[in-house]
């Protein structure tokens, strides 16, 4: 890369897009397009990172919280730079960045954790005027069945609005949600935080042995809506109503909109599927899926 000024900046719910182009080992893992979608909406959750001529080349992550007996707080989460961009100020500049960001949200304090044996993190940290404390670490799974995940992405040609109306219409969502030549039937429907629905796919008769989760080719869905924040986002809890071990536990559905050129990115993302539902099929199922919606609304708006 070239000796150009690193830039550094905030990224804002829209800027999701920078974070197609990073540089090697900057993160733990590939930025997954949906989770930092998600990450951004989420205005208790800030990014700063380094760009060098687009490129990131270094980020700084952080999540604003409040207590009920405390002023508000900024836990730093995670600090990373590209090995061909250390010992060049970049971590202390996002740092300082993150710090000013914090105050700016009234946070009266910022907190961070590290390796003992990361020597390079501690000396920039003290550099900062902070000093170590002792300090116990304990971590406990909360997805014990280690369950897979899946999702599905597609432009859609109408605004979120638009979109959004037909993840809360049950009318809607009958029509476009059971995939490959299913139909659906709603049984019950709130679309209220708290509130859900109850539906029932059913597989076309032409199936041969088409299985069923519930019953004879019928897969039968009770859905707890988790969030509901118009017109963006959408977390439901899904359980199948089966017999089947393979199809038991809750799975998480997070629909996302964003708006972009020519239309909204409607993105579908489940975590914690059951074992007997192949992430690749579901992905299938949910791309389907998503074909319908497209052609419902945008044969609406034409």
């Amino acid at each position: 890369m070239d000796a150009a000024p690193v830039e550094i900046r905030l990224l804002a719910p829209h800027d999701h897009a920078v974070l197609d182009r990073v540089a090697d080992d900057v993160f733990d893992e590939t930025v997954d397009p949906r989770r930092a979608r998600e990450f951004l909406a989420d205005d208790r959750h800030h990014l700063v990172v380094a760009l060098d001529a687009g490129v990131v080349v270094g980020f700084a992550s952080a999540v604003d919280y409040v207590h009920p007996d405390k002023a508000p707080q900024l836990w730093i989460n995670e600090v990373g730079v590209a090995p061909t961009h250390r010992r060049r100020g970049v971590g202390r500049r996002l740092m300082d960045a993150l710090l000013a960001h914090g105050r700016s949200l009234g946070c009266a304090e910022a907190w961070l954790g590290t390796e003992e044996d990361n020597v390079p993190a501690r000396a920039l940290y003290e550099s900062m005027g902070s000093a170590a404390e002792p300090f116990v670490l304990y971590a406990f799974p909360t997805a014990p069945r280690g369950g897979a995940a899946s999702g599905a992405s597609r432009l859609v040609h109408a605004d979120a609005e638009t979109v959004w109306r037909a993840f809360v219409d049950p009318d809607a969502l009958v029509a476009w949600l059971p995939p490959d030549g299913m139909t659906g039937r709603m049984h019950a429907f709130d679309a209220r935080a708290g509130g859900g629905y109850e539906m029932s796919l059913f597989y076309p008769d032409d199936v041969p042995d088409a299985p069923g989760k519930t019953a004879a080719r019928e897969d039968r869905v009770r859905v707890r809506f988790v969030a509901v924040e118009p017109p963006r986002r959408l977390v439901e809890a899904v359980r199948f109503v089966s017999d089947d071990p393979a199809f038991g536990g809750e799975m998480t559905l997070t629909v996302t909109l964003e708006p972009a050129s020519g239309g909204t990115v409607v993105t579908l993302g489940f975590d914690d599927l059951p074992p007997g539902l192949r992430p690749e099929d579901n992905d299938a199922g949910a791309r389907a899926s998503l074909a319908q919606l497209a052609r419902r609304v945008e044969a609406a708006g034409a």
